[in-house]
């Protein structure tokens, strides 16, 4: 078992960082969540970065603090889970 690392950047300001187990992975897993505004009716999004480079997008928060306070919620446990991060 290994210990993978979750970062959160919300805006200048605050930076969270989590660790998680989960299965072996390649050493030094880490997933970076940034919520970001967008011009679209979605409002706000939490931009995942995964290891390799690549980005997924989870949409539909009405605000800023939405996307923060789903950061950490089960629901974003589950999303993590989901992908093989546990």
């Amino acid at each position: 078992m290994t210990t993978s690392q979750v970062t959160c950047k919300c805006g200048d300001h605050y930076e969270r960082t989590e660790l998680i187990s989960g299965p072996p992975r390649e050493p030094e897993t880490r997933i970076t969540f940034e919520p970001l505004p967008i011009e679209t009716d979605d409002g706000w999004r939490v931009a995942a970065t995964f290891p390799d480079g690549r980005v997924e997008y989870v949409t539909g928060f009405m605000n800023q603090e939405a996307a923060v306070d789903w950061i950490g919620s089960p629901q974003y446990l589950e999303w993590i889970k989901a992908r093989g991060y546990q």
